[in-house]
């Protein structure tokens, strides 16, 4: 991924250094920055991040590659830059973690963990298993799940600086090395897990994937935490505080309420092609399929900031409207048809509109098409008119 700063004199570009299939070669991840304020070709400098190796992290950064250094291990994804073009926020979504970049001087100055999402909360449910019946079933469990930021945004409101994340939900997995596992197949701590046989049951967990680099703290073979690759949720962060990255808000299993809701006819459909296919115990996917989401955070109408989740599987889009508080409902959904996978989703600022409406442009990675979207709002609807109208939420 590469980005510019608001003023164009700096090009940021992540250099994920992603391993070989069979992991003998794995390069070191880094940003490189380059300096156009004198013309090209430019001045190029790299943002490493060997100077952490030894260094005190939080738990949460996951640093697990086989035989790989700490900067081998570190694979940037996304950059985000500051109104000012001063601060970038870096993306490592294997890796759990952001990781902060001082742009003129090229160099990472922080390495921040997310942690983790307890799954065993009320609100922080999820559909755990493809065997437990036709309905989606939106549950509790004891599970944690790991964030795997990908694309990320920020924006700011009453002088403070957000960071939005979209959780992909994604895992190593190599000829060389994966750390992909189902619950059914693992040994489970009997203390942390007195009720194993029953949550490893195919209409339980036993085949919800989850990772093998974590959840065995004391290495005795056993599992006594469960982490799962988390569903692509919005993740607002905090940088108020310069030490650390505070969330404020994410969004909970009412999303994926809403999901199973409006989705319920073509996953009705993708399932009876499963049966076909399978078998009638076949269901779908959900139980190991890694949703892929994205996002962008654009200024529509009316000085409003929206921001854009987008899936990759199934491809679709979400608007999320931006207010002084940050929020997580969902203003507008559109599906991409027949073109899986959306990718980047940068925003045209409309000028050759006769309304001088956006045009979110969203490259379709699978089918190799762009598709360009026009915005319409009806003459004044707002925010929450839309709610009102509908009786509540549209979530």
């Amino acid at each position: 991924m590469l980005t510019f700063t608001p003023d164009g004199r700096f090009l940021l570009v992540a250099n994920e250094g992603e391993p070989s299939d069979d992991y003998l070669v794995d390069p070191e991840g880094s940003v490189s920055i380059v300096d156009l304020g004198a013309g090209l070709p430019g001045t190029v400098r790299t943002a490493g991040f060997s100077a952490f190796a030894g260094t005190l992290l939080s738990p949460a950064v996951r640093v697990f590659g086989p035989r790989a250094s700490f900067a081998q291990d570190l694979e940037p994804e996304y950059i985000t830059v500051s109104d000012d073009g001063r601060r970038a926020w870096v993306t490592l979504q294997d890796n759990n973690a952001i990781a902060e970049i001082d742009v003129e001087r090229g160099v990472t100055i922080a390495i921040r963990g997310l942690g983790f999402k307890d799954h065993l909360l009320v609100g922080n449910g999820l559909d755990a298993s493809d065997r437990d019946g036709p309905s989606i079933n939106i549950l509790t469990w004891p599970v944690r799940g790991l964030y795997q930021p990908d694309a990320i945004a920020s924006y700011r409101v009453g002088g403070q600086t957000y960071l939005i994340t979209a959780n992909e939900g994604d895992a190593r997995d190599y000829d060389g090395f994966s750390e992909e596992a189902r619950v059914g197949a693992l040994r489970l701590d009997p203390v942390a897990f007195p009720n194993a046989a029953a949550l490893q049951s195919s209409a339980q967990l036993g085949r919800l994937t989850v990772t093998t680099a974590n959840g065995d703290p004391d290495r005795d073979g056993d599992f006594d935490e469960l982490y799962s690759f988390q569903r692509p949720f919005l993740l607002d962060l905090d940088r108020r505080d310069r030490s650390r990255l505070r969330q404020r808000r994410q969004a909970r299993a009412d999303h994926e309420r809403s999901r199973a809701v409006q989705l319920r006819p073509r996953l009705e459909q993708l399932v009876r092609h499963a049966q076909r296919q399978q078998g009638p115990r076949a269901r779908g996917r959900r139980d190991r399929d890694h949703r892929r989401a994205n996002l962008g955070v654009h200024r529509a109408r009316a000085n409003r900031r929206h921001r854009r989740l987008r899936r990759d599987r199934p491809a679709r889009a979400a608007d999320h409207p931006v207010s002084q508080q940050p929020e997580l409902r969902r203003q507008h959904r559109c599906g991409h048809g027949r073109r899986p996978r959306a990718g980047g989703d940068p925003l045209h600022p409309g000028r050759g509109e006769p309304d001088g409406g956006p045009l979110p442009v969203v490259a379709n990675e699978v089918s190799g098409t762009t598709t360009i979207y026009r915005i319409d709002v009806k003459p004044g609807e707002r925010d929450g008119d839309e709610r009102r109208r509908r009786g509540g939420d549209p979530d």
